[in-house]
C-alpha cells in the first residue's frame, strides 16, 4: 500500500469483512483517521487539489 492509499484493496477478504463486526470497524475507523490526519491549506491551488483529491479516496473506499 503506497501513503496514498486509504485502503489496500486486495488484501480485504469480502466474505470476512462482513461477517466479521471487528474487522468492518477496523478498516472504517483507519479510513476515517487517514482521512482526518490531511490538514489542507485553502490558501494555495496545490493544497485544494490534494482536498478534492482527498474526497475522491474517501469516496472510492465508500463505494467498495
Amino acid at each position: 500500500m503506497s501513503n496514498t492509499d486509504l485502503i489496500t484493496i486486495e488484501k480485504i477478504n469480502i466474505l470476512t469483512l462482513f461477517t466479521d463486526g471487528d474487522i468492518l470497524d477496523k478498516l472504517l475507523k483507519d479510513i476515517k483517521e487517514k482521512a482526518y490526519a490531511h490538514r489542507p491549506d485553502l490558501e494555495t491551488a496545490k493544497s485544494r487539489k490534494e482536498i478534492a483529491s482527498m474526497a475522491y479516496k474517501v469516496s472510492q473506499s465508500k463505494t467498495l
